[in-house]
């Protein structure tokens, strides 16, 4: 009996572990800024560094991409706003009008700009959310892209966006607790 109960408890603890490790955490510039994903999405792409850090995700779960060479992803990368040579190229999107076909917005803070782009004749959805913040000198720019398959599930344009929302939510939550966690460190 005594060892029924030992193996019950390790099954649970293993449960509860699994619950818990349902998202990864990627750091970015130097551990400035955490990503926090979906553990189903595959990292495709990780390039840490100190002036420009970037993740690429690709996205699981369509099954009508499945069998074609086209994938839903997105990539967060972070820049160094305090060096000019990454900092104009950011900024110049940021405030480029938007092209026709180019539909410009606004969530929490950041500036949102949705498109369309084509690959291998294959119209893509794209969206764009940049923002800077000056109490961690970090330029974040969000990319998600999507193909517009015929066989797309219903609301996966929405579901797309609510992704960008979520990660923009998160990176603002983060940003300001360690932009207080820095203020709160200067006070005796």
């Amino acid at each position: 009996m005594r060892i029924y109960h030992i193996m019950m408890l390790v099954m649970a603890l293993t449960l509860a572990h699994a619950e818990d490790n349902s998202e990864n955490v990627i750091r970015l510039h130097n551990g400035q800024l955490e990503i926090h994903s979906d553990s189903a999405w595959a990292i495709i792409s990780h390039t840490p560094g100190s002036g420009r850090s970037a993740v690429a995700f690709q996205l699981l779960g369509n099954q009508a991409e499945v069998g074609t060479p086209h994938s839903s992803n997105l990539v967060v990368t972070a820049i160094d706003v305090t060096v000019t040579e990454l900092l104009i190229p950011f900024t110049q999107v940021l405030i480029s009008k938007p092209k026709e076909g180019e539909v410009d917005s606004e969530y929490k803070g950041w500036a949102v700009r949705r498109w369309s782009g084509k690959q291998d004749e294959v119209d893509y959805s794209i969206i764009d959310a940049r923002t800077t913040n000056t109490a961690t000198s970090l330029g974040v720019h969000i990319r998600i892209a999507w193909p517009m398959l015929a066989d797309n599930p219903e609301g996966y344009d929405d579901r797309m966006l609510e992704i960008v929302h979520v990660m923009i939510q998160q990176i603002n939550r983060d940003n300001s607790d360690s932009a207080q966690q820095d203020d709160s460190e200067g006070t005796p």
